[in-house]
């Protein structure tokens, strides 16, 4: 009896319980295909569909796989690149975030530096390089104490009540000076002091007044005594033609002549050559010094004079000095120098 065949690959491809239902189907066969048997039939199909099912789910487990691997390799070409890209959504079910978007140098992935960098020709515009990017929204750091505190200064505003008493960058603090007292007369000395202290009050606290005028009233009605008689007319006269003081200067000149004593030079001489040292060297060299600015005497013709009002024994260890000082300055200075010294005996007569 002939049998049927069937090719090696189809037998070794079959599930074992598909081809026991082909084998009894076989055997049933020369009975006619109508009388095959109903129950072997129904088995089949449901094992084929079993199958079938089996086959749909490796297929979509397969294609699943092949999905995340297409995106692994995707998402490592980005980095190895370095181009920002969101890759593929993946089947629902599957939570798939989106990719970092990496650190890069320009805006737009494609330029690069060559192109960024490039020097345009003349009339052109001039591109300049992208900015980095950065977040949207940049985070503040917390304050520190020291910022704090700051702010805090900064932020108050300066009370009405209490004015500011440091000066203003670049201004000149003016030195408040007191004027000299009233000039009551007097000839010489006297005469010479006031007014060496109200030029001096003058230098400082000149600015005050508007004008020549003003500073020659405030000179003259600053005395009192026989100078306010001197000063009467003058006042009378201040801003007319005929007036003779019109400046400090003048005032100067015309106070000298009415004040000055015309024979000092002759009085300060008498003075000087009768003076000697009664106490110390230091107080001696003291009122020479005021007596020699008003005599118009020489260098060697003062320093013989100071000499000789010497104490005697001042005067004798100055004469031992080697090498002698060489100028009148510099004699005083040892003169005081030599009677400062502690083991000095000295008998002052």
């Amino acid at each position: 009896m002939a049998t049927h065949s069937r090719p090696a690959s189809q037998n070794s491809n079959r599930d074992p319980a598909v081809g026991s239902i082909l084998q009894e189907t076989d055997q049933s066969a020369p009975l006619g295909v109508q009388g095959a048997s109903l129950e072997s039939i129904q088995r089949l199909i449901i094992l084929l569909t079993g199958q079938v099912a089996s086959l749909a789910q490796q297929l979509r487990d397969r294609d699943q796989e092949f999905q995340d691997l297409r995106a692994m390799v995707e998402e490592t070409n980005q980095i190895v690149t370095r181009a920002p890209a969101t890759p593929e959504k993946a089947t629902a079910g599957k939570d798939v975030h989106q990719t970092p978007r990496p650190f890069t140098l320009f805006d737009n992935p494609s330029s690069s530096l060559a192109a960024a960098a490039a020097i345009n020709p003349p009339g052109t515009t001039q591109r300049a390089l992208p900015h980095f990017a950065l977040p949207a929204n940049p985070i503040k750091p917390p304050p520190s104490s020291h910022s704090a505190v700051s702010s805090r200064r900064t932020s108050r505003s300066p009370s009405p009540n209490r004015a500011s008493t440091a000066p203003a960058l670049g201004a000149l603090t003016k030195v408040k000076v007191k004027a000299p007292e009233p000039y009551k007369g007097g000839i010489g000395a006297d005469a010479k002091q006031w007014l060496a202290r109200m030029m001096g009050w003058l230098t400082i606290s000149g600015s005050q007044f508007a004008s020549n005028k003003d500073i020659i009233m405030f000179l003259l009605i600053n005395m009192e005594g026989t100078a306010a008689a001197w000063a009467l007319p003058h006042i009378a006269l201040i801003g007319e033609k005929r007036a003779v003081i019109k400046t400090p200067d003048d005032f100067q000149r015309e106070f000298r002549k009415a004040f000055d004593d015309p024979d000092a030079t002759a009085a300060a001489e008498r003075k000087i050559t009768k003076l000697i040292q009664t106490t110390t060297a230091a107080a001696y060299t003291a009122e020479f010094r005021t007596l020699q600015l008003e005599i118009d005497w020489n260098e060697n013709a003062l320093r013989a004079q100071y000499q000789r009002g010497l104490n005697w024994q001042v005067r004798t260890q100055m004469a031992m000095m080697t090498p002698q000082p060489a100028s009148l300055e510099a004699f005083m200075e040892a003169a005081v120098r030599i009677d400062n010294q502690p083991l000095k005996i000295l008998l002052y007569p």
